[in-house]
């Protein structure tokens, strides 16, 4: 039997004086039973540099052809795609093709770093931001 996500909630007050925006947030935010509180913890800091009121957070690491949080316009179009972790090339060129803006948070931990070893996997001209966690 497949294990369970965990449900948590998140009250955050939100004061982003740089974007003009203000808001008291509250946020359901579903664990992946392999998703560490580290990660999770980025999960929701990407959520908050980034948010709108159309800002979602996706099925994330259960479906391969969507990012960690999206933002769509009401035609279903994606405005923004937000990638967590050391992204693979074929991961990087995925949105490059659909989508307007990019943001990268970037994180390495023991289970995924690639022994210090550089990626030849090189950022589209297009990534609006680029975070190191």
């Amino acid at each position: 039997m497949a294990l369970k996500s965990t449900i948590l909630k998140a009250q955050v007050s939100l004061s982003d004086m740089d974007r003009h925006y203000y808001q008291e947030l509250s946020l359901t935010i579903a664990q992946h039973p392999s998703e560490n509180a580290q990660r999770l913890m980025v999960r929701l800091l990407a959520y908050l540099l980034n948010a709108d009121s159309n800002l979602e957070f996706t099925k994330g690491l259960c479906a391969d052809d969507e990012p960690e949080i999206w933002r769509k316009s009401l035609s279903g179009e994606v405005l923004l795609w937000v990638e967590l972790g050391l992204p693979d090339e074929k991961r990087l060129k995925k949105p490059q093709t659909r989508h307007s803006k990019f943001c990268f948070i970037l994180m390495a931990t023991a289970s995924n770093s690639n022994g210090g070893k550089k990626t030849n996997a090189s950022l589209p001209a297009s990534v609006t931001s680029l975070y190191s966690a």
